[in-house]
């Protein structure tokens, strides 16, 4: 990937896929460890992406949106509480070029109507891969809520924004829907992957 700096610099790291990434305001530059956990999970996981529609929810810069449409995804579906973020979203994934005839879908969302199942937005809304690299506070709100955008059985969660001492408090919460957890660390940090039940 490659972040676009303010001052017109580019930070690059050299992998199979180039993702080019203004992130403007919005959250998400690739340069934190749940990112990096997020997109190495995507590379090795083509096959749980390809030919999928993906929700990327909490997708702040769409780092994670764009880097699944590039590993094959069909469409994806990525959501967040920033106006910033959807303007961000649109113009990472036309950067990108990944965006051919509204393969990628922002959603603006807010966080109450979700939790009271009343977004709009998420209406219809069903994937079988469902990633979320947010704070751990949403991330064990929102558990009812995955739960019913993720098929069952088999469906996937990918959840990171956590810190490794945070994993038994998500897997207790994600206990009733989901099983197989697997946990994957990066120094202090965590990924989170579980299957629909």
């Amino acid at each position: 990937w490659r972040e676009r700096g303010r001052g017109g610099g580019e930070l690059e790291r050299r992998s199979a896929t180039d993702i080019f990434i203004e992130p403007g305001f919005a959250f998400g530059t690739g340069l934190h460890q749940t990112t990096q956990l997020c997109l190495r999970w995507l590379e090795g996981n083509r096959d749980e992406v390809r030919g999928k529609m993906i929700v990327d929810y909490g997708a702040g810069s769409g780092i994670l949106a764009v880097a699944s449409l590039q590993f094959g995804a069909s469409s994806v579906v990525a959501t967040d509480v920033e106006e910033s973020s959807i303007f961000a979203m649109g113009l990472n994934a036309e950067c990108n070029a990944v965006d051919n005839g509204g393969m990628l879908r922002p959603v603006l969302v807010d966080h109450q109507q979700v939790l009271c199942g009343e977004c709009e937005g998420l209406r219809g809304v069903w994937t079988e891969c469902l990633l979320a690299n947010i704070l751990l506070k949403p991330l064990l709100e929102l558990e009812q809520t995955f739960a019913t955008l993720v098929a069952s059985p088999g469906g996937k969660i990918v959840l990171s924004g956590i810190l490794a001492t945070q994993v038994p408090q998500v897997k207790a919460a994600y206990g009733e829907h989901f099983e197989q957890f697997s946990e994957v660390l990066d120094d202090e940090w965590a990924l989170l992957t579980a299957v629909r039940k």
